[in-house]
């Protein structure tokens, strides 16, 4: 009988959650390039990407920046 709110509840709970992982992981992102020099910010975004979405090592090397 409710199954249309149960839809829209954990339609809204993953949205949430996509949007609170997505918004830390463009940040660190965008931060590692103004913060390489100019002929290094590709690498430095390459690499703060890896390291922010690798499984086992996020929370931490992600802290450091």
């Amino acid at each position: 009988m409710y199954g249309w709110l149960l839809q829209i509840v954990i339609t809204l709970i993953g949205f949430t959650i996509g949007f609170g992982i997505y918004g830390p992981v463009s940040l660190y992102g965008v931060m590692a390039i103004e913060a390489a020099p100019t002929h290094l910010s590709g690498t430095s975004h390459a690499i703060a990407s890896l390291a922010c979405n690798s499984k086992q090592n996020s929370v931490f090397v992600c802290e450091l920046y």
